[in-house]
């Protein structure tokens, strides 16, 4: 389970994701729709983080806006409601 956090002027959110390819391409809609640059600060196979980058009207350099990071939970950190259901044996 990997986790995208998205810190961007107007507040934070906070979604869970089955793997990372899955957290990345939901990080690339909300860059695409929000007519962001992407710079990526570090990554690796359990954590990586990203600036998001605008530009301004009458500036030539892109300001930070935000920033996105994607990082594998572990079990222990998984909310039961972010967990897939699970069949439960029946009571015998």
């Amino acid at each position: 389970m990997h986790q995208l956090t998205l810190d961007v002027g107007h507040g934070v959110t906070v979604t869970s994701h089955p793997d990372h390819a899955t957290a990345h391409r939901h990080l690339m809609r909300h860059v695409v729709t929000a007519d962001y640059y992407l710079h990526t600060v570090a990554t690796g196979p359990a954590h990586s983080s990203y600036d998001l980058l605008a530009l301004a009207e009458g500036r030539r350099r892109p300001h930070r806006a935000g920033r996105a990071t994607i990082e594998e939970l572990a079990a222990d950190r998984i909310h039961p409601e972010a967990e897939p259901a699970r069949s439960e044996p029946a009571p015998t």
